[in-house]
């Protein structure tokens, strides 16, 4: 979005190279590692992890809105764009917190993976989304000579793009409202010891060779 050049007429865009887009990313991530050390600090204090994971899902939706209705100042995206990094580092550090709190320590690894799989995979799965929208009814009727053969996209297809990440986080707000207060550590599967007394295998026979003299 911020290197499309705004010459093109599509209401966004201001033509930056790459150097000038990896500083859009400065606060995303800068504010995605302050959002972890934020949990990492509070869940010391007490402040429960279920609190953490709704205030970071409700700034991903105030990130992706605001984002998606003011897009034509770069102050303002570096600052929506530091909203929703705070959003997404907070949500990533309070579930493995909650995933702990839940899971007895013999299953905590496994739990962790599975944890770690699922938050990569919603991670892949909403840009598709955003895209396959995009594609379908935002594209802009330009010659690609003009772009070098670059897809541009209409204003409205970044806007529905950012409704969607603001849907992403709506969705993880309800998740997390389900999430109870309060829950009991689940048991670890442990298998039953067998019934009556433990009996020791026999020992097999020895064959007896028998041998015979001339």
């Amino acid at each position: 979005m911020a290197m499309t050049p705004s010459e093109l007429g599509l209401g966004y865009g201001f033509g930056v190279d790459a150097e000038g887009f990896a500083i859009f990313q400065v606060p995303i991530g800068a504010l995605t590692m302050v959002g972890g050390i934020v949990v990492g600090m509070l869940c010391g204090r007490g402040v429960a992890a279920r609190t953490l994971l709704l205030n970071g899902s409700a700034l991903l939706i105030v990130g992706g809105t605001l984002t998606a209705l003011a897009n034509d100042d770069k102050g303002l995206l570096l600052l929506w764009g530091a909203v929703f990094g705070l959003g997404t580092g907070l949500g990533y550090a309070a579930i493995p917190n909650l995933v702990i709190k839940a899971a007895p320590p013999e299953l905590q690894a496994s739990t962790a993976s599975m944890t770690g799989v699922s938050q990569s995979l919603v991670a892949s799965i909403t840009p598709v989304i955003a895209y396959t929208v995009m594609n379908n009814s935002f594209m802009a009727p330009i010659d690609p000579q003009l772009t070098g053969g670059a897809v541009v996209y209409t204003e409205g297809g970044y806007v529905a793009a950012f409704f969607v990440a603001a849907g992403a986080g709506l969705l993880a707000l309800v998740m997390a409202l389900g999430i109870p207060r309060r829950f009991t550590r689940f048991a670890a599967y442990r298998a039953r010891p067998p019934r009556g007394p433990i009996r020791s295998p026999s020992r097999p026979r020895a064959d007896r060779h028998v041998t015979t003299g001339r």
